[in-house]
């Protein structure tokens, strides 16, 4: 059961941590697109705005006044405008939407540019303006600008919007990976406190079990097994008690064979020493009183010779089973 919880708390915790890598490579990812596109795009968005701002002061200046250093923000605003159009193409590249409003705001400027713009100062270039020609152009110009300035603005507001939700997303990207990875550094922090508590307790117990069967070996019971279970050191030490275990015991078989082989021969000896000391002494003794009847008392001679010779036969089995037996022995 213990393991099985710790397995499914590191796998959480490799689940929260890749989910903390995956947040900070998703935090990453989202600042750089923020800084090197949607801010570049709303700081384009901006510098287009006054670029046409610019245009239109020195359009108008030079209507008014007829001076041509007034056209130098018109001329600057012109070639500004420009690149900043570039810019924003290649930073909303992708985004429908805002290449819609940049394309709006091309066609008014265009518009601007060719009825108002240009006419008006190609006019003032030839000489004064009348008075109602000067309201007509100011009332065409200033309504295409307003145009102009509103799909700018527009187009602003929109690359306003992108930072915005760029900026949020990259928040909650990056809480997103805080919170994972908290929860990673609690799990650890769990993994760690667990197997502090409870590594003493799994490594206790094989240890216990191993003396607790040492102690019974010791104490004569050569037949109980070391049991292996548990760390390497433990079945180490396991086996190495096993092996003293049946050293012992093949020493103990050893010594009951030299034991009984010993007592063997012991009673093997002692069986030949009765038999040589007693037993034949006892026959040849009945041999000698079978001679002596037989000298005597002749008449019995035919009937004590067989006894005799059994006799004699006895004396020579026996001896011959004492010498096998001191055969044996030696």
């Amino acid at each position: 059961m213990f393991s099985a919880v710790m397995i499914a708390v590191v796998l959480l915790f490799g689940l929260f941590a890749g989910a903390t890598v995956a947040g900070r490579v998703v935090v990453e990812h989202s600042v750089n697109d923020l800084s090197n596109r949607v801010l570049v795009a709303q700081q384009s968005a901006a510098a287009l705005l006054r670029a046409y701002v610019d245009q239109e002061t020195g359009q108008r200046g030079f209507l008014l006044t007829g001076d041509p250093a007034f056209l130098q923000p018109y001329t600057t605003g012109l070639d500004r405008a420009a690149r900043q159009q570039i810019r924003l193409r290649r930073a909303l590249a992708g985004d429908a939407q805002s290449m819609t409003a940049l394309d709006a705001v091309s066609a008014a400027a265009d518009d601007w540019e060719t009825t108002a713009a240009r006419p008006e100062i190609a006019a003032r270039t030839a000489g004064p303006v009348p008075g109602d020609q000067m309201e007509s152009f100011a009332l065409v110009g200033k309504g295409l600008f307003d145009t102009l300035r509103d799909r700018a603005a527009a187009l602003t507001t929109r690359t306003n919007a992108l930072a915005a939700h760029q900026i949020q997303r990259v928040h909650s990207a990056q809480r997103f990976a805080d919170i994972a990875t908290y929860i990673s550094a609690g799990l650890l922090l769990a993994i760690v406190a667990a197997a502090f508590l409870a590594l003493p307790g799994i490594l206790a117990r094989p240890v216990a079990r191993l003396l607790e069967q040492v102690r019974t070996v010791s104490e004569g019971d050569y037949a109980v097994e070391i049991e292996r279970a548990g760390p390497v050191e433990i079945a180490t030490i396991a086996d190495a008690v096993n092996h003293m275990r049946n050293n012992l015991l093949a020493s103990i078989d050893a010594r009951l064979a030299a034991e009984r082989a010993l007592a063997l021969r012991d009673e093997q000896s002692r069986m030949a020493a009765e038999l040589h000391d007693r037993t034949i002494g006892r026959v040849f003794g009945l041999g000698l009183s079978l001679a002596s009847l037989t000298s005597r008392h002749p008449r019995l001679a035919s009937g004590l010779e067989p006894l005799i010779a059994e006799t004699d036969t006895v004396i020579a089995e026996l001896r011959k089973s004492i010498f096998d037996l001191k055969n044996t022995v030696d």
